[in-house]
């Protein structure tokens, strides 16, 4: 395949994201707060996004298959169509039970991730696939600056539940948009021959073969994407919750927190993922999570520290955690990317998403009742887990030359 047209699908997916990353933002941001206002329980709001979390583990599935066998193409824009047309739901009807049910829906039509990671995989090489993805990482995030004051501004100027809905109906848009440009700017990296090879085996065959092929090639980056997953998604849809309703420091001193922390996890992650391709995948992880509990246990110690000192703390544990999510999504999936011959990316992406989002969605749940029961618990419980996933994989790394 040409230069040109593998550029292609970095430049649409780049583009792509910067549309509809920042809408994504300003939905996580205050979701979890709209939940509560709308008559959910914090363990409810655990369990809500518990069970789209394993929504889309088991979703990932089929999305592998179809990225391997029907394209990676075809997978990734109808069901950014999809999407998109699920969002118009909670844009039209506030009821926590509706709600709850379309984020169900919308994690399983999610299933075109493994689709994505595959094009991307397939659309580098390997000297220079941390080093895109950073920049493409970085570019999405830059878009994304200013998405935490302008979602804050729009739930003060129209209220937490005709904020809300506006924002999903901004996200319908833009992923309307954002199929449209997939529709007809990509191009199919998965050639005919892998497509007959893929097709002469059973769907279950294949995925066995995938999961032997991980635990014998994948562990360490498996391991790696659960504990990063517990550490960062898990907590960090509490957290707004936590500061601006249990603190009480309310949801425009909230909006400053991620806004700033946004702001430190761009200048992180760029950094972090050109050093990547130099000093190896597995060494970025690595001191994310052994300075993940020095900066997000003393979030837990809140209750004694006041004013400025706070304000900055809280930015600090933030950007921890995103900085964490955003790891996923540049370094660990470049290494995984390395270690994966092209052919079985899709199902592998999806057979590791699945570990890593069940394991992750059992603590979601989790810490919504422990939540309840004491709110900073789950900053503890995080940082042991960080702090033991920090020393099993410091023990045991993956191959040198990654």
């Amino acid at each position: 395949m040409e230069d040109r047209n593998i550029l292609r699908n970095i430049v649409v997916m780049a583009v792509t994201w910067a549309i509809i990353f920042p809408l994504f933002t300003m939905e996580t941001q205050y979701e979890q707060i709209y939940l509560v206002v709308l008559g959910a329980s914090p363990s409810i709001v655990g369990l809500i996004y518990g069970l789209a979390i394993i929504s889309l583990a088991f979703a990932r599935l089929i999305g592998g298959y179809l990225s391997d066998n029907w394209g990676r193409k075809r997978t990734i824009y109808v069901f950014t169509y999809i999407v998109g047309l699920l969002y118009l739901i909670p844009a039209t009807i506030p009821d926590w039970r509706v709600v709850a049910a379309a984020l169900i829906l919308i994690n399983i039509s999610f299933l075109f991730q493994p689709a994505i990671g595959a094009i991307l995989a397939d659309s580098t090489t390997k000297e220079w696939r941390g080093r895109i993805y950073s920049v493409m990482n970085t570019l999405s995030l830059l878009v994304t600056i200013p998405a935490p004051l302008l979602a804050t501004w729009i739930i003060l100027e129209k209220g937490m539940i005709n904020g809300m809905m506006y924002i999903y109906l901004l996200l319908s848009i833009g992923l309307l948009v954002s199929g449209f440009l997939r529709h007809f700017g990509l191009i199919e990296t998965l050639d005919k021959e892998e497509v007959k090879a893929n097709n002469t085996d059973s769907p279950i065959n294949q995925y066995i073969g995938v999961i032997k092929f991980i635990f014998k090639e994948l562990k360490w980056p498996l391991f790696a994407r659960i504990t990063l997953f517990v550490s960062g998604f898990a907590v960090l849809n509490f957290t707004g919750i936590y500061i601006s309703e249990y603190l009480g420091y309310g949801r425009a001193y909230w909006g400053q927190i991620y806004f700033y922390a946004n702001l430190i996890t761009v200048i992180v992650v760029v950094i972090l993922g050109f050093l990547s391709d130099k000093i190896g995948r597995e060494k970025p992880i690595l001191s994310a999570l052994g300075l993940y509990p020095f900066l997000i246990i003393p979030l837990s110690l809140s209750q004694n520290i006041t004013g400025g000192n706070f304000f900055l703390l809280a930015i600090i544990a933030v950007a921890m955690m995103t900085t964490i999510n955003n790891l996923i999504f540049t370094v660990l999936i470049a290494l995984e990317a390395d270690l994966t011959p092209n052919e079985i990316r899709g199902k592998t992406t999806a057979i590791l998403a699945l570990f890593g989002s069940t394991i992750s969605a059992f603590f979601q749940i989790t810490y919504g009742y422990i939540f309840e029961i004491n709110p900073h618990l789950i900053y503890v419980i995080a940082s042991l887990f960080a702090f033991l996933g920090f020393v099993i994989l410091g023990i045991k790394r993956p191959r040198a030359n990654l």
